[in-house]
């Protein structure tokens, strides 16, 4: 018999044919419930106090365990061996329901505190049947946990049973255990981050740095040991046709420098937690009336997304969700900001401070599914950050990516 499975992609990368698919083959294959894997037969009653309160229910228990799918419209069946084991019935599917993906979030960011910070409802049609199919309610593993349920008569905290496939209450030790992972592992993040640029930055010169780092912070998420992720690294380039140099061992990870015709050396550090760091300067340090080009920048940003994600995708964890942080560092000293090229400069409308921060929270899926979605709202902070506006101009960002080949 068949073990539960996560949802092998983040349902943002996988299009309506995929999932049906997938569902089809955990029905096909008798794929029972579990730690990450829940059947409910009819959809959930959104008029009912009851049925808020089991949503709410399931959907945190999973968030605050592994993480795992629901698919409702799916009939369970208890094996015929006797045992307590759900499986799936073979003739399913329920009606889509208007707006009811629309409720479920709605119910769900009102009843759970904090707010489920990844979850996904797709309705899924069955293959050859578009009036039937079934519903997908998904949350990873939540770097916010734990969630409690805060509604209908429930205060209380829930977390996913294995041998139950079901949800029950969490005792007092429990909540105590998550809620200091969540302190800690925020403690932890943030000292990585701020010590980050102490070790990078350079000397009174512009510069740029780019860090994605796991809001899960594992110490020992990435292991540099596995031949596997070893090769992975050695055969996929940052920096597409300007590579130039080798990822060499170092106390935090691995480190190496890529330096193109005409730029200045761009350090990028791969580390155990799974951060990945890169960092340039801007102009050279023989003066102080510096022109810094924005589609360096950009260049910057762009590979950094990218490559995170290949990263992550590689390493089956599509799902991680990253905290991006720009640092501008001696901007200060700049009197000319040219957008794209010699031919199109603009003047800087005010100097920024010595060392600037910028921080936004970016998923990893949604840099695979759409790396200008993911990338652009830290493109538009660094071009408020020079006083430029509130928005790249789409066709400054067309031309710098182009000339950047990122």
């Amino acid at each position: 018999m068949a073990t539960p499975q996560p949802l092998p992609q983040h349902p943002d990368l996988m299009t309506l044919d995929q999932l049906s698919t997938w569902v089809q083959c955990l029905v096909d294959d008798q794929v029972p419930e579990g730690l990450v894997l829940d059947y409910k037969a009819e959809v959930y009653s959104l008029a009912s106090q009851r049925g808020k309160a089991e949503l709410a229910k399931d959907v945190t228990s999973f968030a605050n365990t592994q993480g795992g799918t629901i698919l409702v419209g799916i009939r369970e069946r208890t094996d015929a061996e006797g045992r307590n084991t759900k499986l799936p019935e073979a003739s399913y599917g329920v009606s889509e329901q208007p707006q009811y993906a629309e409720r479920i979030r709605d119910i769900l960011a009102s009843v759970v505190s904090p707010v489920l910070p990844q979850l996904r409802v797709v309705w899924i049609p069955r293959t050859g049947r578009a009036t039937t199919g079934a519903y997908l309610i998904w949350h990873p593993e939540s770097w916010m946990l734990p969630h409690m349920v805060h509604g209908f008569g429930q205060f209380r905290y829930f977390r996913r049973d294995a041998d139950r496939a079901e949800p029950v209450p969490m005792d007092e030790r429990q909540v105590d255990r998550l809620y200091q992972l969540r302190i800690s592992g925020e403690q932890r993040r943030e000292a990585f981050l701020s010590g980050l640029w102490r070790e990078v930055r350079p000397s009174e010169v512009p510069y740029i740095g780019v860090c994605l780092c796991p809001r899960l912070l594992l110490d020992r998420a990435l292991d540099f040991s596995s031949l596997n992720l070893r090769q992975w690294i050695r055969d996929s380039p940052l920096f597409v046709d300007r590579d130039v140099g080798m990822w060499e061992p170092t106390s935090c990870g691995v480190r190496s420098v890529f330096q193109g015709p005409g730029e200045y050396p761009r350090i990028a550090r791969i580390y155990f937690n799974g951060a990945l760091s890169v960092g340039q300067r801007l102009a050279d340090g023989q003066s102080g009336n510096y022109l810094v080009y924005f589609r360096r920048i950009v260049s910057l940003v762009y590979a950094v997304y990218a490559y995170a994600a290949k990263l992550y995708t590689h390493l089956a964890r599509p799902y991680m969700e990253l905290q991006a942080r720009v640092l501008l560092d001696y901007m200060n000293l700049c009197t000319r900001f040219a957008v794209a090229s010699p031919d199109r400069e603009f003047p800087m409308r005010g100097p920024i401070n010595q060392l600037h921060v910028l921080d936004e929270g970016v998923c990893t899926a949604e840099i695979i599914a759409d790396l200008d979605r993911a990338a652009k709202p830290m493109l538009d902070r660094i071009w408020q950050a020079f006083g430029m506006g509130w928005e790249v101009p789409k066709e400054v960002v067309k031309e710098m990516l182009e000339r950047s080949r990122w």
